[in-house]
């Protein structure tokens, strides 16, 4: 339970949690006994100061129990192998200076990309499953679902607490759609993008400046009706859904300088895809650990 403040708790309990809350956050709020709340957390609760503690109490208890704030420095010698499998770029900066994630979201079968085309072996992802992940690969290589959603988590804590660690800061996404069939959306798949979104809109809230869905496919309201209700409803304002075409590539350049923006959506930028700076920087951080540790990247079983 969080919260050296509460009354009857065991006093170590208690001073192990004041002491972590102000190594961790510099500071108590002498109302609630927690860090100070951040407004991040009000504006997901539309201002309800009340439901705002209690998310934000919520996400200290989640980071406690999931070590967030020391994950950094937790060796992860699959980072290569899920990179592959599940390929993310952390591309670029839009035109308020947010980082610009991009995810490609790619069946089995579908054609190359010029970004895959070029990748370093290592890095080159295979045809692979919706939701950007080829699972069965990534279990043939002993990962599991909940495994794979500590890598999101990873990636998620190195963007917030080394790239952009502003509270302030926010993130662009753009999530590629084309070549998913609706019948791939299924089993665990389907179980790790409602993971990873229940985790992103509960314990990270408030941090999306845009969100671009792009070239959906005609079936991508079925998927959505179901992703939807587990986001705050200011989505709305944030998001975007093209299906292709220059009306899709007109929005993106209302926030994203043609010069920074891929080349592959009507950009100019022609940095390849998981070679961007931050993907550098964070895998070299997982190099780094992995070396003071004295351990080595996990070699892929599968071809």
């Amino acid at each position: 339970m969080l919260g050296w403040e509460i009354e009857g708790g065991a006093q170590k309990q208690q001073q192990r949690h004041r002491n972590s809350f102000l190594k961790l956050y510099g500071a108590i709020d002498p109302a609630t006994g927690l860090p100070p709340l951040p407004e991040r957390f009000l504006i997901a609760e539309f201002g309800d100061k009340d439901k705002a503690l209690e998310r934000w109490r919520d996400t200290l208890k989640f980071r406690e129990e999931e070590k967030c704030d020391a994950v950094l420095a937790v060796p992860h010698p699959e980072f290569d192998v899920v990179q592959r499998y599940y390929p993310q770029s952390w591309y670029c900066r839009d035109k308020q200076g947010n980082v610009v994630y991009i995810e490609q979201v790619r069946t089995r079968n579908s054609e190359a990309t010029p970004f895959r085309a070029t990748l370093t072996p290592a890095l080159t992802p295979p045809t692979r499953q919706p939701g950007g992940v080829d699972l069965s690969m990534i279990k043939k290589n002993g990962i599991s679902v909940k495994k794979l959603l500590w890598h999101y988590m990873y990636c998620t804590e190195y963007l917030w607490q080394v790239t952009s660690p502003s509270e302030t800061d926010r993130l662009t996404t753009i999530l590629d759609l084309s070549n998913v069939s609706l019948f791939s959306i299924a089993g665990d798949v389907r179980k790790f993008i409602k993971m990873c979104v229940h985790m992103t809109s509960t314990h990270y809230p408030a941090r999306g400046h845009k969100l671009f869905i792009i070239n959906s496919p005609s079936w991508f309201g079925t998927v959505w009706s179901w992703v939807k209700p587990m986001l705050n409803p200011a989505i709305d304002e944030k998001l975007k859904i093209g299906s292709g075409g220059k009306k899709q590539v007109s929005d993106m350049l209302e926030i994203i300088d043609e010069e920074e923006l891929p080349e592959m959506y009507g950009g100019k930028n022609k940095v390849l895809f998981g070679k961007a700076g931050v993907d550098g920087k964070l895998r070299k951080h997982v190099l780094d650990v992995l070396e003071k540790n004295g351990l080595t990247m996990q070699a892929n079983l599968g071809s």
